[in-house]
């Protein structure tokens, strides 16, 4: 996180920094970013930088974040709209919601892409808190699911959240290896048809029903 010479900052400053961050971090992986660019955009120098972040990755980490909460807030948002429908409408909002978000704001979209293409590594040092952000909001659909009578009360929601969350993460390897990002966030088809594919095996299971 920034440390707090960064927050003592005008707002004007900071939003500033952020974009130059994100113009950079969404063109580049973080290997090839260049600190030297990045304040140059925002036209603070380089000892500011790090009065205010320890590191690119210091700053790499803040500006996920923020994009994380703000997408949370975004879906949250749109799932207000679905507070009677069943578990698994709700869960393909969340993918659509996912889709509404990307074409909003390309650079976000781009930093994704360039973020699963980082290795396994990078990436889990990233998610952090966010990864359990995921786990707990798919418990908690599940949970109610249970309640309502539409996911087997069998089921451990524990273990099925983290399938959805890691169902989640393989859709989004799978698509950016297989397809150009500008076919994923196309109106019709893209990444809602693949990930249909999935929900549909998570939904309707492997086995033959009669």
């Amino acid at each position: 996180m920034p440390n707090q010479t960064f927050f003592n900052l005008p707002q004007e400053k900071r939003d500033r920094i952020i974009d130059a961050a994100l113009e950079e971090l969404s063109q580049n992986l973080f290997a090839n970013a260049s600190i030297a660019r990045i304040v140059e955009e925002a036209g603070i120098s380089r000892g500011s930088f790090y009065q205010y972040f320890n590191d690119l990755f210091d700053l790499y980490n803040y500006l996920f974040t923020l994009i994380g909460e703000e997408k949370i807030n975004y879906i949250n948002d749109f799932n207000k709209t679905l507070q009677q429908a069943d578990f698994m409408t709700v869960i393909r909002a969340l993918y659509s919601a996912g889709i509404s978000f990307a074409r909003e704001h390309p650079k976000y979209a781009r930093l994704g892409v360039n973020f699963y293409k980082e290795d396994a590594q990078f990436r889990a040092r990233i998610m952090g808190d966010l990864a359990e952000m995921s786990l707990q909001y798919f418990e908690k659909l599940l949970q109610d699911g249970q309640k309502r009578g539409e996911v087997d009360s069998g089921v451990d929601v524990k273990v099925a959240a983290f399938l959805f969350h890691t169902v989640h993460i393989a859709i989004m390897e799978h698509s950016l290896q297989h397809h150009d990002p500008e076919y994923l966030w196309a109106e019709e088809g893209g990444f809602m048809t693949i990930a249909e594919k999935a929900l549909y095996i998570l939904e309707n299971g492997l086995k033959v029903r009669a």
